[in-house]
């Protein structure tokens, strides 16, 4: 049962639609995962299956640990209105951060490997690719499918296309080509620029261990050395007044320098930024920001050096354990989770995947 609920808060979560709350798309889907989450921890309870944390890497733990009492110290110290829910947008405050970290210890021993059809994934593919086409992206005429937001929706590809991909059967070659043009149609016809980068990165590590045959350590850093120069692109183009990248994440260094050991508190973002608007006179000046646009910097914001470096060292410790088991797939999931998360505000399916990904690098081989 609980690989159901696990299945379903990977793939299907991005369908659901509820108007409900302030956001019809985002909203429902923060309360139907922190549901099925619940769901999954009472059914550890009830069947334990061996469940120890003995079967955790130490250093895993220790960190996590950490964030708990970080989070905490905030939840007492700097607690306002959105520190514990978040804010009414995204409801990403103490409690889906502890949400989180409940998932990625309860799904630790769920994976797709050989449990997962690649007719499945291909439906869900052609479905999503269905709703870009018809639901409507407003002025800017982008596709947002059931995210509700096209850099959201491009997010949510990068992380199903792997898995039709990588399958392995007598179609596998027609697969292969399916999963690419799906993903290459609906990114583009988001129109998300950060997610045509983070399909080009995946794209660039396959072809490095696959073709050229680079070992996968060699191909990481490549990739990771890829997305750093990509940073410098916020600061060459202009996104427009009310959606330049490039000024968001210069307030948000200036917002965690001002309190830049501890942070400023999980789920206390948007209060940040209202400060840091109205003292520097920039093209913000007049807008709604609640995100950093860059998961680090969010971190950087909220938990100070040292919730970043936590975060920095946990999605590390996930990549050197995808290699010491040569898992080329959840390489390619985890570098297309961080880029995209690195120029965009993290949708709830997007972190439920990334922490999906951080559980399955926990677990001592």
């Amino acid at each position: 049962m609980a690989f159901y609920l696990v299945f379903f808060l990977l793939f299907l979560l991005q369908f659901v639609y509820f108007p409900i709350g302030v956001s019809h798309f985002e909203t429902p889907k923060v309360y139907v995962a922190e549901i099925l989450i619940f769901l999954i921890l009472i059914l550890k309870v009830l069947k334990p299956d061996n469940f120890s944390l003995s079967k955790f890497n130490k250093n895993y733990l220790i960190s996590i640990g950490l964030i708990l009492f970080l989070s905490l110290y905030h939840l007492l110290f700097l607690s306002t209105s959105t520190t514990f829910f978040g804010n009414a947008f995204r409801l990403q405050g103490v409690f889906m951060l502890w949400m989180f970290i409940l998932l990625a210890f309860l799904t630790a021993k769920i994976s797709f490997d050989k449990k997962i059809k690649p007719n499945i994934i291909f439906v869900i593919l052609a479905v999503q690719f269905v709703f870009t086409l018809l639901i409507d992206g407003g002025v800017n005429s982008r596709g947002i499918g059931t995210l509700g937001e096209p850099n959201a929706l491009a997010a949510t590809i990068i992380f199903v296309w792997p898995f039709l991909y990588f399958t392995k059967n007598k179609k596998e070659k027609i697969f292969k080509t399916a999963s690419i043009l799906l993903a290459f149609v609906i990114i583009f016809a988001s129109g998300s620029r950060s997610g045509m980068v983070t399909f080009i990165l995946q794209i660039l590590f396959i072809l490095l261990t696959t073709r050229f045959k680079f070992s996968m350590k060699k191909s990481v850093v490549i990739c990771l050395i890829f997305l750093g120069f990509s940073f410098v692109l916020p600061f060459i183009g202009k996104n427009g007044i009310y959606e330049n990248r490039g000024e968001i994440w210069q307030s948000s260094i200036i917002a965690g320098l001002k309190k830049s050991i501890l942070g400023h508190g999980f789920g206390n973002t948007e209060y940040v930024f209202k400060n840091v608007i109205k003292r520097n006179k920039n093209n913000l000046n007049g807008s709604y920001v609640d995100s950093a646009h860059n998961i680090f910097l969010d971190w950087f914001i909220q938990g100070g050096v040292v919730g970043l470096i936590i975060l920095i060292f946990i999605l590390l410790r996930t990549f050197l354990s995808f290699l010491k088991s040569k898992n080329i797939r959840n390489i390619v999931l985890l570098l297309g989770i961080i880029a995209a998360l690195s120029f965009n505000p993290a949708s709830i399916v997007s972190l439920v995947a990334l922490w999906w990904l951080i559980g399955q690098g926990s677990v001592v081989s």
